[in-house]
Order: C-alpha cells, then structure tokens, then sequence
C-alpha cells in the first residue's frame, strides 16, 4: 500500500500532494453539530461502561484497560482528521496552512495562554503550534498523563545508547525549529504532520482519547489492508529532503528518517532506502548516531566497503562523547543476537552495536570481547547457515583493531586492501619481491556477501 517508487526510487511529488488520507482507521468523524453531539454521548456511554465493567470484574485494572481498548480498536468507531491548534496566527503560519498536507487535517486557532497539554486536552488536538523566538516554530505534541513520548525533541540528538540509536518508538514530545525562513514550506509541513501522525501511537493513547476519535494511526496495528501512514509519511520526508539545505528543519528530519530506516523493514525498496540514508549523512554526518544508523544500512543492503567506512568514522566520534545507558550496551548485542528479526538490517545493527561497544574498551581488552562474542556467534540461531555475515562481523572487529594500533604507534590507518597486500609483499619469494608494484595487479576489497532474506 505504499507509493510507487519514482524519480529515483524516491515517490514523486504528486503522491504527495493529495491531503486526501486520513490518519486513523474507520469512518469519518461527524461534521454536524447534531451527529457530533450524538457521539459525545455514546462516548460518554462507552466510558462509563468500561469503569463499570472494571469495577465488576475481579481482574486487575490493567488486564480490564488492555480488554477496554481492544474492543475499541477493533470496533468500526470514527476517527478524526489530524488535528493542529495555532497560538495566535499571523503571517508566520499561513505559509504551512496554505502548504499542500499529505493527510485530512483540521486547523484551530487558539488565543488562549494555557500549557499545552490543557489545549490539546480541552480541543481534541494532536499538536500546538506557537512562535519560537522572532523567525522560528515550537511544535508541541499531544501526551497523556503517565503515557510519555519516547524522544524529547526531534531537534536535538538522542542520547548516545544502543536503544536510542536503533529506537524501537520514534513519537516525539516536542520539536523545535529556531529558524524557518529558508526552509520549504512542504518540508516543514510534513514535519509538522509526522509528529503530529506519532502523537496517534497505541501506547500513547488512553481510551477517552479513543472514544473522542483519536484512534491508533493506520499500519500501527496487524489489521490487513491498512496503509502504512506511518510509513507513507517518512516517504514524503524523504523526497522533500533529497536537495534541502542544512537547517534545524532538516536536520530535525533527518534523524528521525535515520531512526526509522535503520530499524523498521517497512520501505519500499532497499534503492530508496539506501538513498534516504545518504540524505540523512548529508544532512547530520556530524552526529555519531547518524553514522552508526548509515553503517547499518549500507551493510545491511551489502555495501560492505562503504559501511566499514561509515563504522570507523562514528568510532572516532564514539571515543570524543560518551555513551548513556543504564544497562551495558554488550546486553543489547547478546539480545539481538538472541531474539533479533533474521533479516539484514539485523546484522547492519549487530555491526554498529560492536562499534559502539568497542569504543568504551581500552584496546587490550577487544581481543577478549571478539573472542567471547565469537562464542556467542556459534550458538546464535540468527547467524545459523550465515557464514559469510559471522566473517563480516570479524572484519569489523579487524578494522577497529586496526586504528587502535594505528593511533597508538602515531601511523595512518592502512586500509583492508594495504594491509594485505603488505602481508603479501613479506611473505613473498624473493624473486616476486622483486617485481615492481606498479605491475602487481590490484586486489579487490571485502568479498560481496549474499544478502540475507
């Protein structure tokens, strides 16, 4: 159900420009006063029935929930367009109200001054906007008591951990953009209606929001059929952000696009995929997080020359910051290893997890952790008949070896091929030795492994 391809492998302009899809399941929420009164009451019905039923029932209160909001989630209830409040609109918004959507979206102004979580509460909203400074936008997303995002603010780096580079959730609590001016009005409008999209995830909903028509957004859940909006929108991003300029736009753009591709299997094809992430490099290659999550994906699509590469630049940036978690990264590569989806991104993610992990040793101790891991690698049911992805694992544990030992003696890095044609040239006959090496013939770098399935 996702848009065809084009212009590249990235979907064209006009698959973006209809403002015709509807971000939740079911039929549309009423327009009139008089349908729309009718549902505030059997809303209002709906409510009182699950706390009664909670009451009766002799299951705890979270088992009686979870029941509450599979009956809704299943059931033909109506959903409502995105909805997006404006603090005291002028000038600085029209050019995102007049900018095409890809989704039904519904705009209310607002002049009130309450917290936002009052206003989307009290309107129904997904998410507020308000000026930020004099030439920037603050997109305030919609959450419920006790039910939090899972990332602060698009616009600034995630924490530098494993669950946080490979995030499982990408829904926002806020974003913030200092400055717009420059930036196309479509780029910052499907930011604007990603995060808005995000703030429909299951887990961030409670029933009351359900039953007033903020349901879970399409593709969220297993029901056949649905469009992967979720998914429909990150294309968008995508395509506005193949020739855009650097900016907290953009930038903002590309780490969620990142997260995204380098986690969820949903993509049209591995060409855009690819593709996206090079705009993501583009945009914040200065960030580690972003060269990890480029490593994963050009390893997971085989590119193993140039995900090698992509590692040893985000390890030398590893060892300049430092990693915040709770729980040793080495608990997340054994759980991947363990439990991991058998397809490639899971050994593009396996690849950044060591290089993460590799950065936080001094240089004596890799030998013993590859040595262990390789242990682990034997027993492992997702590398099981996967030869050739066990061999490109220790040979990014060759490579990250190799630049501690280039740093500690004070040399250049050698790369792959110099450092086995040097191995070539001592082992040599003296007579071959002897042979120029303009005339040697060149070698190739790592074999082309067999992607997974």
């Amino acid at each position: 159900m996702s848009p065809t391809p084009e212009n590249g492998g990235l979907p064209g302009p006009n698959v973006f420009s209809g403002g015709h899809l509807m971000p939740s399941p079911g039929p549309r929420w009423p327009t009139n006063w008089a349908s729309r009164g009718v549902m505030s009451l059997i809303g209002r019905s709906v409510r009182a029935f699950s706390e009664l039923a909670s009451f009766v029932q002799t299951t705890d209160d979270a088992t009686c929930a979870r029941q509450s909001t599979s009956r809704i989630d299943e059931s033909n209830w109506p959903s409502r367009p995105l909805r997006i409040g404006i603090v005291s609109p002028g000038a600085w918004s029209r050019f995102l109200t007049q900018s095409q959507g890809l989704f039904v979206t519904e705009w209310e102004t607002l002049d009130s001054e309450e917290p936002d979580a009052s206003l989307c509460r009290d309107h129904v909203l997904d998410a507020v906007l308000r000026r930020h400074a004099d030439k920037g936008l603050s997109i305030e997303v919609c959450e419920s008591p006790d039910l939090d995002a899972a990332w602060f603010d698009w616009s600034v780096p995630c924490p530098l951990s494993y669950p946080a580079t490979f995030p499982a959730r990408l829904d926002p609590a806020r974003v913030t953009l200092n400055d717009i001016t420059n930036d196309d009005a479509r780029l910052v409008r499907a930011l604007i209606d990603t995060a808005a999209l995000l703030s429909r995830y299951p887990a961030r909903l409670t029933n009351d929001d359900r039953v007033k028509g903020r349901r879970p957004f399409q593709g969220s859940g297993d029901t056949p059929g649905e469009i992967d909006t979720l998914s429909v929108s990150l294309q968008a991003l995508s395509y506005y952000l193949t020739f855009a300029p650097v900016s907290d736009a953009s930038r903002a753009a590309s780490r969620v696009l990142g997260a995204h591709l380098a986690t969820s299997p949903n993509w049209p094809d591995d060409r855009s995929r690819i593709s996206g992430m090079d705009v993501c490099g583009r945009l914040s290659g200065d960030e580690a997080q972003t060269m990890l999550r480029l490593a994963a994906v050009r390893v997971s699509m085989t590119e193993d020359s140039a995900g090698l590469d992509a590692l040893e630049r985000a390890d030398r940036m590893l060892r300049d910051n430092q990693l915040i978690s709770a729980t040793t990264q080495e608990a997340f590569i054994v759980s991947e290893l363990e439990h991991g989806h058998p397809g490639p991104l899971t050994i593009g993610r396996l690849a950044a997890g060591i290089c993460m992990l590799v950065s936080t040793m001094p240089a004596s101790r890799v030998p013993y952790f590859r040595d262990d891991l390789l242990e682990d690698m034997r027993f492992s049911s997702l590398l099981i008949g996967r030869d050739q992805d066990r061999r490109l694992l220790m040979e990014v544990f060759r490579m990250l070896e190799r630049v501690r030992r280039a740093e500690s003696f004070g040399l250049p890095v050698a790369t792959p091929v110099q450092a086995r044609v040097a191995s070539d040239e001592t082992t040599a006959a003296p007579a071959k030795a002897k042979k120029p090496v303009s005339k040697r013939k060149p070698r190739t770098g790592t074999t082309t492994r067999k992607k997974a399935a």
